[in-house]
């Protein structure tokens, strides 16, 4: 039996329990045993879904659909989320990875009597770890199949915390959480792995036999979630003690009442976590707020939006910027009463020559907050990475000719722009990005004859250029106007304050 036909049976029988479990006659005692016999069943799905990911990225199926990315791949092709597709491939990693051998400095084994031998009895003892690290990651592959999927994710989240010289090491102590996972509850398996990893860590030796002093600082992280309905987000990571210590000095002086607000001392009502919070706003503020920052326009807050949204300003307005954060009119007001931000005005109008235009390869900081305005996110169909995390990419390649101006100008994430083949020609199964000449869009065009494809996320319509656009497509269709590509005026309006002489300023283009 062929695995297309194994995969069809598989499909048949879940659609024959479903309706079974639909029967309004059916009883639990009935289904219970079932439905249990689906969930042991669902490790094995999860077993399967491991391989396929570590398949992707060894066979380089990227390349079938138009990218390097094992990630973007899985996203495209199963039509899963970007966290699911990292959630596989580290499976994956953990399931199939290599076992890397660690690095041996001679220079470490210096002061001992005989350095020469030492160095020698290490590279023997590296050499039985990796050994027992691959024994070990062959059994988990086997206890895979076995453990629930969920009980499978709290393991991986767990071994996250574990050092780079752990002993036992990942592939080991991976290996035993599983064989312990058949007999846990998730809950009691996440406390089991937590206080493993404490020990393995603890335990942990360079192949000199020394602590890693640095075990700490090289976990350093920091992350953000999107925002929430309020426009919020959840904060959080992790610090060395170094790191920790900075931190908490910065934040300390945000503790007294009165700071950081306008408020008289007495009358100062937040409480100490809003306070810590107001101090860590502030510390960003007076960094984004350096002349020497601002003159280069790096790390500069832009608010977009059309005319009638400044016009209809009201406590109901929502701008968006270019950090992919949506800002309510009270946020707008405070950016401007700041005068460090810059906020760009788009309005409909007729079709005249472009401005910044250069010859230079690299795109202005202007350029990219016209960018931002028009595109909002990046060019590639369903991704959402802001403009801010995005570099301009030439749609008609620089060392081919094309000039740095809006017109050939759009944005691309650092992962995408990795995968844009500049001779368009469907080398490494790689496609390219291009213009529409009606409509003015920058569209992915896939290698071979397949239809050019366009991001159509909320983000991206939502961009202040794709509304204007919008708006004065949907105007001539009502007038029966002959289509036109249909430019759009960009107001760029700088705070003032951040710049040398504190002048305020605006400068205008008009974009097709």
């Amino acid at each position: 039996m062929s695995l297309h036909e194994h995969a069809a049976r598989v499909t048949a029988a879940l659609v024959a329990l479903e309706r079974a479990f639909r029967d309004e006659s059916a009883t639990i005692a009935e289904l219970e045993p079932i439905a249990l016999h689906l969930e042991e069943a669902m490790a094995l799905k999860a077993a399967i879904d491991a391989r396929f990911a570590w398949l992707a990225g060894e066979q380089e199926a990227g390349r079938r659909r138009g990218t390097t990315s094992p990630r973007d791949y899985l996203m495209r092709v199963l039509g899963i989320s970007g966290q699911e597709a990292s959630q596989r491939l580290r499976s994956a990693e953990t399931l199939y990875g290599a076992i890397a051998p660690r690095e041996i400095k001679v220079a470490d084994f210096l002061g001992q009597e005989d350095p020469e031998a030492a160095v020698l009895e290490a590279q023997r003892k590296e050499q039985r770890r990796q050994e027992e690290e691959c024994r070990k990651q062959a059994e988990a592959r086997q206890l895979a199949a076995q453990v629930a999927l969920e009980k499978q994710r709290v393991v991986e989240q767990e071994l996250k915390r574990l050092n780079e010289h752990s002993n036992p090491g990942r592939a080991a102590l991976g290996a035993t959480a599983l064989a312990e996972a058949k007999k846990r509850t998730p809950e009691d398996l996440r406390q089991w792995v937590r206080q493993a990893v404490r020990a393995a860590n603890k335990n942990g030796r360079t192949p000199a036999g020394k602590r890693d002093h640095l075990a700490a600082y090289k976990k350093r992280e920091f992350w953000m979630s999107r925002p929430d309905s309020d426009g919020g987000v959840k904060f959080g990571g992790y610090l060395s003690a170094g790191g920790a210590a900075v931190l908490s000095a910065a934040l300390a002086p945000g503790r007294n009442a009165g700071v950081n607000t306008d408020a008289d001392p007495a009358e100062d009502r937040r409480s100490l976590p809003q306070r810590r919070a107001d101090q860590l706003v502030a510390l960003a503020q007076e960094y984004v707020d350096r002349p020497e920052r601002v003159r280069t326009g790096r790390a500069s807050l832009v608010i977009t939006g059309t005319a009638r949204d400044f016009a209809e300003l009201d406590e109901n307005s929502r701008f968006l910027t270019n950090t992919g954060h949506e800002l309510n009119s009270l946020e707008v007001l405070i950016a401007g009463w700041r005068g460090t931000d810059y906020a760009l005005v788009m309005n409909d109008a007729k079709k005249l020559p472009l401005a910044f235009a250069q010859r230079k390869r690299t795109a202005t900081f202007e350029q990219r907050m016209v960018l931002a305005a028009m595109e909002l996110v990046c060019s590639c169909p369903g991704c959402e990475v802001p403009a801010a995390e995005c570099d301009a990419h030439h749609v008609q390649a620089f060392i081919a000719g094309g000039r740095t101006d809006i017109e050939n100008l759009t944005l691309l994430c650092r992962n995408h722009h990795t995968d844009n083949n500049d001779k368009r020609d469907g080398t490494g199964g790689l496609g390219h990005y291009e213009r529409d000449p009606g409509t003015g869009v920058v569209g992915w065009q896939p290698p071979g004859n397949n239809p050019r494809m366009y991001n159509t996320t909320v983000m991206r319509e939502r961009a202040p250029g794709a509304r204007v656009l919008a708006e004065a497509r949907q105007v001539r269709r009502e007038l029966a106007v002959p289509p036109d590509t249909g430019a759009v005026e960009v107001c760029c309006v700088d705070g003032g304050s951040g710049g040398a002489s504190g002048a305020q300023g605006e400068t205008r283009a008009r974009v097709s």
